[in-house]
């Protein structure tokens, strides 16, 4: 239908329709959907296969921590038994070394006993031997007082044998020199002797052991009093005057 031109037409301001297509099509998206998939599966496996390994790699770790772990305390153990035999064996040794040390101190306390009885009879002994020394000086006194009187002994023991007439008579040759105290003595042989009597000065003369010296002691004091018998002078005065 033709319009006038007073009349504006409605058909005259409707654009024709354009048809367009779209950007992708079916087989983009399909290609897409695979790759997702793809991607998304690959990244499933990955991640089982990862986990996997990793869970696997874990377990061998915590094997091998094990492994140590068990080793070390195998390890501990024998050096706990070997630290406990030593704790023993210390223990031991102390006891027997608190009993030594204890032994020693009484051994220690005996012979500190023992050095004071020492000491004790040391002290005695140093005692008995000034006794001693002392009885020594005076023994050593008295022999040497012995050695006078016996000295003095002899020497008028001689005397007296080369000049006591024995208080006798004696008989004398004539022609002769020396004196007889036997008037059948062998040696006057066939002599004649004189008898002489003995001098009454002479036999009333003190005889030894009864002469007195400057100090006025006899012979016989001088023996008593070396011996010590009370009674050696009641023996040895029977012959005297």
């Amino acid at each position: 239908m033709a319009c006038s031109g007073a009349v504006e037409c409605p058909a005259a301001d409707v654009a024709p329709e354009i048809e367009t297509e779209p950007w992708f099509g079916w087989f983009e998206a399909m290609v897409l959907a695979l790759w997702t998939m793809a991607g998304a599966l690959g990244f499933v496996i990955g991640k089982a296969v990862g986990w996997q390994g990793g869970r696997e790699h874990r377990l061998h770790m915590r094997h091998i921590g094990y492994q140590r772990a068990t080793t070390r305390c195998a390890e501990l153990e024998l050096e706990v038994d070997k630290l406990k035999e030593n704790l023993a064996e210390y223990r031991s040794l102390s006891y027997n070394y608190g009993r030594g040390l204890a032994n020693l101190r009484d051994e220690n306390y005996d012979i500190a006993e023992y050095v004071m009885f020492l000491e004790s009879i040391v002290d005695e002994k140093d005692e008995e031997l000034r006794e001693l020394r002392g009885k020594t000086a005076q023994l050593q006194e008295h022999v040497d007082y012995g050695e006078k009187v016996v000295k003095r002994a002899i020497a008028e023991l001689v005397d007296h044998r080369s000049k006591c007439p024995h208080r006798k008579p004696i008989w004398i040759c004539r022609a002769g020199r020396v004196w007889h105290a036997e008037e059948g003595c062998r040696a006057l042989s066939n002599a004649i002797p004189v008898e002489w009597s003995p001098c009454t000065f002479c036999a009333s003369r003190t005889v030894t052991p009864y002469i007195n010296d400057l100090q006025g002691r006899n012979l016989l004091d001088d023996l008593n009093g070396w011996l010590g018998h009370p009674h050696a002078e009641e023996h040895l005065s029977a012959g005297g005057l």
